[in-house]
């Protein structure tokens, strides 16, 4: 459709393609799931289903793990109810390597082949690893470490 979302903290907008320019289209809000009523404060990754129409995005929450919510792209607020009846986001699983807990979704992308989602987990800038994460559920599969310390985007 040639529309480039952005996310600014709590807010979804559109980016112009040819200036950068941010137009916010609303913003993100709260929803309830494992942890309770919950902001959505601080999204550090977007990404679009291409299968779904599905518009992803992680919420980042230092010292606990991140969320995975839906976004709906016409009002920027999360979907209600996207992850079952009563559930606006899931938690997203940690994992741990060499005896460090990475808890830090930098950013998530959709493989436009299969549909997998990606994400980019690290911890306070060191150890970031390529995991997969279940769109469902929110668990992840580590898949390899990548060369640098602190990978985002």
């Amino acid at each position: 459709t040639g529309t480039l979302f952005g996310a600014d903290s709590a807010r979804l907008g559109e980016l112009d393609l040819t200036t950068g320019a941010f137009t916010e289209i609303g913003r993100f809000g709260s929803g309830y799931g494992a942890a309770g009523n919950l902001f959505f404060g601080d999204v550090d990754g977007l990404a679009l289903d291409p299968f779904s129409g599905k518009l992803y995005a992680s919420v980042r929450r230092p010292g606990n793990p991140d969320l995975l919510i839906l976004v709906d792209p016409d009002t920027g607020k999360a979907v209600a109810d996207a992850f079952g009846a009563g559930v606006d986001y899931v938690l997203v699983e940690t994992i741990t390597v060499d005896g460090v807990e990475l808890n830090d979704i930098d950013d998530i992308a959709i493989d436009t082949y299969d549909g997998q989602l990606y994400a980019i987990m690290n911890y306070d800038g060191m150890k970031s690893r390529l995991v997969l994460l279940d769109k469902p559920d929110g668990s992840a599969t580590d898949i390899t470490d990548l060369a640098i310390a602190n990978v985002q985007g």
